[in-house]
């Protein structure tokens, strides 16, 4: 039998054990009771005839809090991870402010960057809620955050995508989606169903999407612990992108489970 034994220097400190736990809590707490903060319309888009936008920010809580607004510019690594930075390319009036309960502010965002040729630009508007502290009331705070997307498009928009390639992994099914188009198109859902040699259905897996921006590829994991995988014998992968969906069939060699399975 295999024992732990804990590692020269590494002694947990409670004090930090206990944050950090309740930190966790909270975390949990507010997702599930946060309220709050609210914005309208959940996007922003741009071309060349409209460069600015009105969103409206909103308190459905029962106290008082005040907003920072941020932008940054948004774009996307070789595997289709997001990345950030800080830009100048969008502009927003005001910055900071706040919102009694049941009233809203109207933010005016523009873009301001160089002009959108060939491919769209994309941005996000973060809206960061600050509560507002009462002079002697200690209590916990709960701070919502969250994310707008900005999309510039360019005069001409095209759109092609497709599925670019399955692999099964140790943790499950990793698919990965292309857009070879100039715009981002939103992958909906994506579906997995496993069948036996005789066509019977053994499973089906469901998981969400997310923006796959232009010119990019992105990797999106099906989790399975593969236990039916001497029975798979063929799946049926469906990708879905609005009213557009793309199917594929693959038969399943022994070889294609997951190591950690057999």
């Amino acid at each position: 039998a295999s024992s732990a034994r804990p590692i020269p220097g590494s002694a947990v400190n409670p004090r930090k054990l206990k944050s950090a736990l309740l930190m966790v809590l909270l975390l949990i707490s507010h997702s599930a009771i946060g309220d709050g903060l609210r914005v309208s319309p959940l996007k922003v888009e741009f071309d060349k005839d409209s460069n600015s936008a009105l969103v409206k920010i909103s308190n459905g809580g029962g106290e008082k809090f005040s907003v920072q607004l941020d932008a940054m510019s948004w774009t996307q690594d070789a595997t289709g991870q997001d990345q950030h930075a800080p830009t100048s390319d969008i502009v927003f009036f005001p910055r900071i402010f706040s919102i009694e309960p049941g009233d809203q502010r109207t933010v005016r965002v523009g873009y301001q960057g160089e002009p959108v040729l060939n491919r769209e630009k994309t941005y996000r508007l973060y809206a960061q809620e600050l509560p507002v502290e009462e002079p002697g009331v200690i209590e916990m705070k709960f701070a919502i955050r969250m994310s707008i997307p900005i999309f510039v498009y360019p005069e001409s928009r095209n759109s092609a995508w497709d599925i670019d390639g399955v692999e099964w992994t140790d943790q499950g099914l990793s698919v990965r989606v292309e857009n070879n188009g100039n715009t981002d198109i939103s992958v909906g859902a994506i579906e997995l169903s496993g069948r036996n040699s005789t066509g019977a259905e053994l499973f089906t897996l469901n998981e969400h999407g997310w923006y796959v921006l232009a010119g990019r590829s992105r990797n999106f994991l099906l989790p399975w612990s593969g236990e039916l995988c001497d029975q798979l014998a063929s799946f049926d992968l469906a990708v879905t992108r609005g009213s557009e969906t793309r199917i594929r069939q693959h038969g399943v060699a022994d070889t294609d489970c997951p190591a950690s399975t057999r």
